[in-house]
């Protein structure tokens, strides 16, 4: 039988300072049955994942424009030629 190592994130943590936090999630992880651990960081959160949203980029068409341009350019050169 293997060993592993598990490195998991905790979200629900809503204790007024970080040393409460710590003992809740000690305690948590003592009666879910785990024998051995060691909280290794503790970092205040900002914003809920539920909340974040990707940036909204915005549209550039210029060089879509540029492509349209070129090949409009082009065939008429090309029109151009047959013509004369």
């Amino acid at each position: 039988m293997g060993l592993f190592q598990a490195t998991v994130r905790i979200l629900d943590v809503t204790e007024p300072d970080a040393p409460t936090a710590v003992r809740t999630v000690e305690e948590r992880l003592h009666k879910a049955g785990f024998n051995r651990w060691q909280v290794v960081s503790l970092h205040p959160q900002d914003v809920h994942i539920s909340d974040r949203r990707p940036p909204r980029r915005e549209m550039n068409h210029t060089a879509g424009a540029i492509l349209l341009g070129a090949i409009l350019a082009w065939v008429l050169w090309l029109l151009w030629l047959i013509v004369s």
